[in-house]
């Protein structure tokens, strides 16, 4: 009873990175409904749990990957608000590192216009999805 009280409770999801939402099991599913899926779900599962500086590091230099279609992070994306969305999450923060985005400024916008399409049409009206642009004081765009 107190498990099905708290799961019917709105929740709030902060501080998600793009890149760390991606999973094996939905690699893997990928995969199998794509061709072209650059990664590999069980090097995905090998590098988890991400702990510790050096092995953000590995995990995300072998998701970065995904920089080079992005086009990838549709489905991924979409995959998890499904996901928040049956745990009644109402409101969700993404990361974007500058590192996933193009660095030609007019690309790089026209990315993040994507990923927000692509965010209200997996969300309707169900979840609020921000994106929060991570970009370092070092880098323009």
């Amino acid at each position: 009873m107190l498990h099905s009280h708290i799961r019917s409770l709105p929740k709030v999801e902060l501080h998600c990175h793009l890149e760390g939402i991606l999973d094996w099991r939905l690699a893997a599913k990928l995969q199998r409904e794509s061709t072209g899926f650059p990664l590999e779900p069980l090097r995905l599962r090998a590098l988890r749990p991400v702990v510790g500086r050096h092995r953000f590091a590995e995990w995300f230099r072998y998701v970065g990957m995904l920089k080079d279609n992005f086009n990838w992070f549709n489905p991924i994306l979409s995959s998890h608000i499904a996901s928040l969305i049956d745990q009644n999450v109402r409101y969700s923060e993404i990361m974007v590192g500058a590192g996933l985005l193009s660095r030609d400024a007019p690309e790089a916008i026209e990315q993040l216009h994507a990923l927000r399409a692509w965010s209200a049409a997996a969300s309707g009206d169900n979840i609020q999805v921000a994106f929060l642009i991570a970009i370092g004081r070092n880098r323009t765009i």
